[in-house]
């Protein structure tokens, strides 16, 4: 199956390279049309409720903001050109969702990718966030607010059905290391590094190693 990505045309040469596709990533919270706060405003009372349900704990005061990676089903989406196409002055990328699902399945703590959910009530976003984490697409971690916020980037209103949107997020899963401070003689504790996600001019970027035909 096909999926489509669409760009400016200015940034594809850098995309296309000679071994790989190269994706600069966004995080969640960029997103026009608010997006984001969509989300956030729909799904965070469900998860709170669902971690109560499974005596889990809730952080009510944890920003969740994925890095993502927009694609389409279909082909010659209005709402995708004027997204991120330049306003249909920009490119459309045709792409094997093969390839992406093999990247994003490659680490032990894997990104996500899937087609997005638009459910017109709360109680099918409910059903459906409480039975993702079992899907074979989805490792769980050992946090279910983090997983199921994870999945919520999937979620979008119903208004935007037609463009059946998927979406590959890079989840940044809480964590932290410790290491030693030796001027205060404490151990310092930090948030987990972001090197393995970030090129040599420090943006964000997911890469699909692929066979390039001259």
């Amino acid at each position: 199956m096909l999926v489509y990505h669409y760009t400016k045309s200015k940034t594809l040469e850098l995309i296309i390279l000679q071994d790989r596709i190269h994706f600069k990533v966004s995080h969640y919270s960029t997103y026009g049309n608010d997006d984001y706060g969509w989300t956030t405003k729909v799904a965070r009372p469900i998860i709170a409720s669902l971690c109560k349900q499974n005596y889990e704990s809730f952080d009510n005061d944890w920003d969740f903001d994925p890095f993502i990676i927009s694609f389409a089903k279909r082909r010659n989406c209005p709402r995708m050109w004027r997204n991120f196409g330049n306003y249909n002055k920009g490119i459309m990328l045709a792409l094997d969702s093969t390839l992406i699902a093999q990247t994003a399945m490659k680490d032990s703590l894997p990104d996500v990718f899937m087609k997005c959910k638009y459910f017109v009530d709360n109680e099918r976003r409910r059903q459906w966030l409480r039975t993702c984490r079992k899907e074979d697409f989805f490792v769980p971690s050992n946090c279910l607010q983090d997983d199921l916020m994870i999945i919520s980037s999937f979620l979008l209103p119903n208004r935007y059905k037609r463009e059946r949107e998927y979406r590959y997020v890079v989840p940044i899963h809480r964590g932290f290391y410790v290491s030693w401070n030796p001027e205060t003689k404490e151990p310092k504790i930090e948030d987990e590094p972001l090197n393995k996600y970030t090129d040599k001019d420090g943006y964000f970027f997911v890469d699909f190693h692929v066979i390039l035909i001259n």
